[in-house]
């Protein structure tokens, strides 16, 4: 059974344009058609660079197993499938010249050359950081996260760690023309060789540009885990991107070609969720932000596509006694991974875990339930309307807080936001209310959209304590829903 990984942080970060809300007039503008249009494999070889680290042998604190892989891999990925040329691989294996060994003089030096090549606009930047990371929030360190180097001391963390929140400040001035960032992390605070506590890492929020994404590979309580050595030999999340990037049918799009942030969000969640429980029996689900959902990472044709593989390999089949003429024993083939909601009026992404009800209960179209956390299941409801031909958003707005005032306990009603879902205009409200049979707090999302002669309902609760967990699975729904009664 494969190991826990105490703090690996496998970062990918495909330097993107990034964006503050003030720029001088001299800024390259950000081409976002481009970032929803264009996979990165199709941006010019000249624009591409890479910067791929992967660390076991920590000095300081504890070894890693699988990081050297996880780099390797990728740079290969890089190379083979997305026309990188230039990508520099810094490793702790034994091949390693000694200047690219992820010291932390060498990975402060590597850093800095990655954001000075920077040409703004043009870039298309890639970084892949697989090992330790931490945040600190404290006088002596500051509120930042950190890339933990091969020698780092975990007593200096400021002094001997690279700071990965300057780097993405660093690189928003920079403004390339592409951003994404992967971290494989465990969120534990790190003391002499043992791991003593959650440190939120990644958590450090910054306001970046909207070819910004990130991606996580769980939530701040849990551990970034290991795969059994049958099954790979990677990280469990770094193997399951690769495969999503590499065009898994079940990471495409609805609707296209396209591997999308928010479809290969989806799908690591749901594959990677589905291997800790059912290979290691624990829990690991990624997270994720960004502001276009929409940005292409990658395209497939139908032909290119891969066929569907087993998220893991069976237990080998036992041999028959030779005693007797054995009969094969068929080994069931595992369930195909199925990250795509295909329903009459409508299309989106859902992750596999979450189970889909289609019993009609409380008039709902499909009912939409994540694992089942401190005795209640968050839950997403669909939920249709005929007969809404000239009604306006602007009634559910007056309506709806009223409503919810006088039939929900305690309820609040926190923010009300015009949007798009679909290309339409949609109204999304924002609340909270006392759930007395838990005797604890519920978050509502809920968000009305008006399609032809139908409305749509789409509602999000869940505890107050698992929201942040849950709410990005429930916004890249919203982002790649596509109505097919158009």
């Amino acid at each position: 059974m494969g190991k826990l990984l105490f703090a690996m942080t496998s970062l990918i970060f495909v330097a993107t344009v990034v964006v503050t809300p003030v720029r001088s007039d001299t800024a390259p503008q950000v081409d976002t058609k481009r970032i929803v249009t264009v996979p990165i494999a199709d941006a010019p070889t000249y624009a591409k660079r890479a910067l791929v680290i992967g660390i076991n042998g920590y000095e300081n604190v504890p070894k890693l197993t699988a990081c050297a892989n996880d780099a390797q891999h990728f740079a290969a990925f890089l190379r083979t499938k997305m026309g990188f040329q230039s990508v520099t691989v810094m490793t702790d294996e034994a091949t390693t010249p000694d200047a690219m060994r992820p010291t932390g003089a060498h990975l402060k030096r590597q850093i800095n050359l990655l954001l000075d090549g920077i040409v703004g606009g043009q870039t298309q930047l890639v970084l892949f950081y697989s090992g330790h990371g931490i945040r600190t929030q404290s006088a002596q360190d500051g509120d930042a996260d950190w890339l933990v180097p091969l020698d780092a001391d975990p007593s200096d963390i400021a002094g001997t760690c690279v700071n990965y929140s300057t780097f993405k400040s660093r690189l928003d001035t920079k403004q390339p023309a592409r951003a994404l960032l992967v971290m494989d992390a465990c969120r534990n605070i790190l003391q002499g060789k043992a791991a003593v506590g959650e440190s939120g890492f990644g958590g450090k929020y910054l306001d970046l540009g909207p070819q910004v994404a990130e991606l996580l590979s769980c939530q701040p309580t849990q551990t970034s885990l290991e795969g059994d050595p049958r099954d790979f030999t990677e990280s469990v999340f770094t193997h399951f991107l690769l495969r999503g990037l590499g065009g898994d049918p079940d990471a495409i799009a609805p609707g296209g070609n396209f591997v999308t942030f928010d479809s290969l969000k989806l799908y690591v969640q749901g594959q990677v969720s589905e291997y800790a429980q059912t290979r290691i029996h624990s829990s690991q689900v990624p997270d994720g932000r960004a502001t276009l959902g929409s940005m292409v990472l990658a395209k497939y044709s139908p032909g290119q596509r891969p066929a569907p593989t087993p998220v893991f390999m069976p237990d080998p089949v036992p041999t028959p006694q030779p005693v007797a003429p054995p009969t094969p024993t068929p080994v069931p083939a595992p369930k195909p991974v199925a990250n795509n909601l295909n329903r009459p009026l409508y299309s989106t992404m859902v992750p596999k875990t979450w189970r889909q009800d289609f019993s009609g209960t409380m008039g709902t179209d499909v009912i939409l339930r994540a694992p089942v956390d401190n005795d209640f299941q968050a839950n997403i409801t669909v939920i249709i309307r005929n007969g809404m031909s000239g009604h306006q958003l602007s009634e559910y707005s007056a309506q709806y807080n009223y409503f919810m005032s006088n039939s929900v306990p305690k309820w609040k009603l926190v923010s009300t936001k015009n949007l798009e879902v679909a290309g339409l205009k949609a109204i999304k409200f924002t609340g909270e209310y006392y759930m007395q049979q838990l005797d604890d707090n519920a978050h509502v999302e809920e968000t009305f959209v008006i399609n032809g002669d139908r409305s749509y309902d789409i509602t999000f609760t869940a505890l107050a304590s698992n929201y942040p967990n849950y709410l990005p699975t429930y916004q890249a729904l919203l982002t790649s829903l596509q109505f097919n009664d158009n």
